[in-house]
């Protein structure tokens, strides 16, 4: 039943195909299987957070966060409002961690690294497959405030899967609850 979650997600995002159905956010129709339109991913305005950071290990935290904010500028040509570098910097407090190597950060520290570099793509809306998973309680204690202030903050439209009731409770405005593909 949890796969349901992911795959809508991954549909969203244009990485997965939907067999029929419409997807659009705003006035921007990203699929409509009856008018055959098909956004490729790389044109939808989303920011996806896996579960693991997928930094690029050969650069600095600085260099990750470049390419991000390069990806912005280059999706339709049109550079999207969103977040500011130096705000979404401030609002995660990674200003002391630009000039390590993504390789050299803790678990928590990667994923506020991978969290600023998501919303630097400046999204239209924010995908949050699982963000905390695999860190130890201590760890997601320390990041889940950041992780709180962030979608408070910036007020992009998000939606987050996740396993752990107390990160939705906290996090979510509004929760959906499936099991074996039945919404209760």
């Amino acid at each position: 039943g949890f796969h349901v979650f992911v795959t809508l997600l991954r549909a969203l995002a244009g990485f997965e195909r939907p067999g029929k159905g419409r997807i659009a956010l705003g006035g921007a129709v990203w699929f409509d299987s009856a008018a055959g339109i098909d956004l490729p991913a790389h044109q939808r305005p989303v920011g996806f957070m896996f579960q693991d950071a997928r930094l690029f290990a050969h650069l600095d935290v600085a260099g990750n966060l470049a390419y991000a904010a390069g990806r912005a500028g280059r999706r339709g040509g049109q550079r999207p409002s969103g977040p500011s570098y130096d705000d979404v910097v401030d609002a995660l407090d990674i200003g002391p961690l630009l000039a390590r190597r993504a390789g050299e950060l803790s678990g928590g520290e990667a994923r506020r690294v991978a969290l600023a570099r998501t919303l630097l793509t400046r999204p239209a809306l924010l995908l949050l497959d699982e963000p905390l998973t695999g860190l130890d309680r201590a760890r997601r204690g320390d990041i889940l405030p950041y992780l709180e202030q962030a979608l408070a903050h910036f007020r992009i439209p998000s939606l987050l899967v996740s396993h752990a009731v107390d990160e939705v409770v906290r996090l979510a405005d509004h929760m959906l609850v499936m099991s074996e593909g039945e919404v209760f």
